[in-house]
């Protein structure tokens, strides 16, 4: 089974692009808080995760990057789960995002809307950057 991965850049401030994805990934039944925990799991740069209340992400500045957290779907013995990883490049934010368990028409859904919601309009694009990307393997 392949593993797919999107790049998506955006100009928003880390906070509201966390907003944005949490907007993106609850239309697909997914959840920021862990559902058991009720507790956001997260990870600094160097991969030590820890856990914090949801309403924390509102005050992530760029200061904070990188920055990842998981968003979770799913009972205890069945979870689908999607990890962002949010890094400062190009005048703007990267948002790597990895996909686990998931249907490949839900994956494609999931790529169309963060096109939608998260990359800006062609004018704001940086020159020579490839602002989405598909990466799998």
């Amino acid at each position: 089974m392949a593993v797919f991965s999107y790049s998506a850049w955006s100009n928003c401030e880390p906070a509201e692009l966390i907003e944005k994805l949490e907007y993106i990934f609850s239309q697909r039944g997914f959840s920021l808080p862990h559902p058991l925990r009720k507790m956001c799991q997260v990870w600094d740069e160097e991969g030590n995760y820890s856990y914090c209340d949801p309403a924390s992400l509102c005050t992530l500045t760029s200061e904070d990057l990188p920055f990842s957290v998981q968003w979770w779907r799913g009972d205890d013995n069945d979870y689908n789960s999607i990890l962002v990883t949010l890094k400062s490049e190009k005048g703007g934010i990267v948002c790597l995002v990895y996909l686990s368990g998931l249907k490949r028409s839900e994956e494609a859904e999931l790529g169309r809307l963060l096109i939608e919601h998260i990359v800006p309009p062609k004018w704001d694009f940086p020159d020579d950057y490839a602002v989405f990307t598909l990466t799998a393997w």
